[in-house]
C-alpha cells in the first residue's frame, strides 16, 4: 500500500486533486464527457500501479528462488 510519511506529501496530493477536480467542475462540456475525462486519468494510474506492484513482487519471488536453489 502507498503510504506517505510526510505531511508536505499528503498536503501537495490533496491541493493537486482538488485542483484537478476543481479545473473540471468549471468546464463547459457535456456532464457525460465531464465525468468521463474526470475519471479515465484516475483509472490509468491505478492500472499503473497495479503494474508496478505485480511487478515488484515478482521480482522479489525471482531472487528469493534463485537464492535457495
Amino acid at each position: 500500500m502507498l503510504k506517505f510519511k510526510r505531511v508536505t506529501s499528503k498536503v501537495f496530493f490533496v491541493a493537486l486533486g482538488a485542483g484537478y477536480f476543481s479545473m473540471f467542475s468549471n468546464l463547459d462540456i457535456n456532464i457525460f464527457l465531464k465525468g468521463y475525462l474526470t475519471i479515465v486519468p484516475v483509472q490509468i494510474l491505478v492500472l499503473i500501479y497495479g503494474v508496478y506492484l505485480i511487478h515488484s513482487k515478482k521480482q522479489k519471488y525471482s531472487q528469493k528462488s534463485r537464492t535457495h536453489s
